[in-house]
């Protein structure tokens, strides 16, 4: 089985700065989701009151296709507060016929209307791998 290794971009952010995603989530947490969107890979929960949280895969190296689907409702939360925001694990990657992998984990955003499920994809070769979760406020 081929074994990835994390990408340059996925290594760069684990030794760089704290990037203020941890700040981000926790000042959005209990506040109440007037909106709710995923638009080119960045899942964006506008909060009354306070602007728009936006998380994205920030891990991209060259010879990678990243992405993040749902099959979820997202205006089925609409309305609710923002409890909580994790990442669980997917288990194995799976490696294609050319050794391609394609690695997955969830991103989980729960409210008090019930929990969002989205999917972080990366396909790459073997030589890159693993996730850059990050998240931004941008405020009103």
């Amino acid at each position: 089985m081929t074994t990835s290794h994390p990408g340059m971009g996925v290594l760069l952010r684990l030794l760089g700065p704290d990037d203020g995603s941890a700040d981000a989530i926790k000042g959005a947490l209990g506040k109440k989701i007037i909106a709710f969107e995923l638009k080119e890979n960045n899942i964006k929960i506008r909060l009354e009151g306070i602007g728009e949280l936006v998380i994205t895969d920030e891990g991209q190296s060259c010879c990678e296709t990243r992405w993040i689907s749902t099959d979820d409702d997202l205006g089925s939360v609409v309305g609710g507060n923002l409890l909580e925001i994790n990442i669980v694990d997917a288990g194995e990657p799976t490696v294609g016929k050319t050794d391609d992998v394609h690695e997955m984990q969830f991103l989980n955003v729960k409210t008090s209307r019930g929990v969002i499920v989205f999917q972080t994809h990366n396909e790459h070769n073997g030589y890159y791998g693993g996730f850059s979760i990050a998240a931004r406020l941008v405020k009103e």
